[in-house]
């Protein structure tokens, strides 16, 4: 914020060099999550996360890395 005038003033400034990452674990399938997604979000995968365990994930349009967890014990 802008002094008095309480304008809110975004500088271009370079992006720094980290991911920004969110993780989320719902109470769904693995597949059920990856079919929910699949047509809304461009580039939703599925990715290793251990030996046999997969995870779906994306990159949102801000660039963000989303993982969703499957609902497991």
């Amino acid at each position: 914020w802008d002094g008095p005038n309480a304008r809110f003033i975004r500088h271009a400034e370079p992006l720094a060099m980290v991911q920004n990452h969110v993780a989320v674990r719902v109470e769904m399938g693995r597949e059920e999550i990856f079919a929910s997604l699949e047509g809304r979000v461009d580039n939703v995968r599925y990715e290793p996360r251990g030996p046999g365990f997969q995870i779906v994930c994306f990159d949102d349009p801000d660039g963000n890395f989303v993982e969703i967890f499957p609902g497991f014990d």
